[in-house]
């Protein structure tokens, strides 16, 4: 067995065996992981109150044979969403995330633009201005994951539409660059336009519905 530390963003949980757990993180330097808390379920367990989904904390993990175990935690910042809007981006992040990543794959950028998208998602910004960021996090997500899109609209799946001059200006121009989301600029068709291009893109490379997309329906 070996021990190692890193930096890690829950992304979800589930129910193990009886009291234990296990938890979906991403860290910055092994990708995303799923790791056993153990007696996580307890109201006495000191660790799972550090591993609440959208927490960033510091972990040390027990690599076994048969899975990895978390061994300690320190917690450096919890992201609390009081709008259910914005709880539901977030989520939708963690989701498309986790469907899009393999295990043990790292890739500090995708840390990275997480860890910067989800305190944008927990302040103040227009409910608009936090879409345009999932949005920003969805793309950057993919063309860090090796699916990308051509300045001239095309990409790999041609079955897909192509985007109006203004849609195809925010997705190409603003989206993909490192650009702050309260300086972006489009209109509400073009937004929606780009949100129903994203929908379908994601539907049509993981080959599945993600039922956490339908905020875009009614966001």
């Amino acid at each position: 067995m070996s021990t190692f530390k890193t930096e890690a963003i829950v992304l979800a949980k589930r129910p193990f065996v009886e009291d234990d757990r296990f938890y979906t993180i991403y860290t910055k330097d092994y990708g995303k992981l799923e790791v056993l808390v153990k007696a996580a379920a307890k109201s006495s367990s000191k660790l799972a109150g550090h591993l609440e989904p959208f927490s960033h904390a510091r972990v040390m993990i027990v690599r076994g044979k048969s899975n990895e175990t978390l061994a300690g935690t320190k917690l450096i910042s919890f992201f609390h969403f009081s709008e259910l809007n914005s709880l539901a981006l977030a989520n939708l992040s963690a989701e498309v995330l986790g469907k899009i990543t393999k295990p043990g794959l790292a890739n500090e950028r995708i840390f990275w633009i997480l860890l910067k998208l989800l305190p944008f998602l927990a302040g103040s910004s227009s409910l608009e201005l936090k879409r345009i960021a999932v949005l920003r996090f969805i793309w950057q997500l993919l063309e860090a994951s090796g699916y990308g899109v051509s300045d001239n609209n095309s990409s790999v799946f041609e079955k897909l539409p192509l985007l109006s001059a203004a849609a195809n200006q925010l997705l190409i121009k603003q989206l993909l660059k490192k650009q702050n989301p309260d300086n972006f600029k489009t209109s509400v068709s073009s937004l929606k336009e780009v949100e129903d291009y994203t929908v379908n893109f994601l539907n049509y490379i993981l080959e599945s519905e993600l039922k956490s997309l339908k905020i875009f329906s009614y966001a």
